[in-house]
């Protein structure tokens, strides 16, 4: 499956056949070159709308992003549009465009919620809730909510012996 997705349907159906192996174990991602390439993936669907449109249309925009580790701290060298910016001028960017970025990851890399913060993200709201299953994962969400787990979990109280 390959997006970009207009369809919430196609991309749960694609997210979910995603095998998230082969990590290989980095200390670092390029995820400021996926934002990037994020950030012209959106910009080509705007102008192919506004070819087709009289007027323009408000859509939403939504990165989900997937990480393991922190970031390299390199500007981008691989879109054209963007290259030469760093991070946290990308992230700019992103809350320029009205972009929701959201983070998912199976460990809590302060990093990420520095990253969550920059791109326009409430991390105020996950001191008190928790949408992972495991509590060593983070999911930080923007723009939409799912199910939430209290970050305390209560203990399972033993059952009343019957006399």
């Amino acid at each position: 499956f390959r997006g970009p997705y207009t369809s919430l349907k196609r991309f749960e159906t694609a997210f979910k056949s995603t095998k998230f192996i082969g990590g290989a174990g980095d200390m670092h991602s390029s995820g400021t070159e996926g934002l990037a390439m994020a950030l012209n993936i959106f910009d080509k669907l705007e102008s192919k709308r506004e070819k087709v449109q009289d007027t323009p249309m408000e859509t939403s925009r939504f990165i989900i992003y997937i990480a393991n580790s922190p970031p390299y701290e390199l500007p981008v060298e691989f879109v054209p549009k963007y290259v030469g910016l760093k991070m946290d001028e990308i992230l700019k960017k992103l809350v320029e465009s009205k972009v929701k970025m959201s983070i998912f990851s199976p460990r809590k890399i302060p990093v990420l919620f520095r990253l969550f913060k920059e791109a326009g993200g409430d991390i105020s709201k996950y001191k008190e809730k928790n949408f992972a299953r495991d509590p060593k994962h983070l999911v930080i969400l923007n723009g939409f909510e799912l199910q939430s787990l209290p970050l305390i979990q209560p203990a399972a109280q033993p059952p009343i012996p019957a006399i």
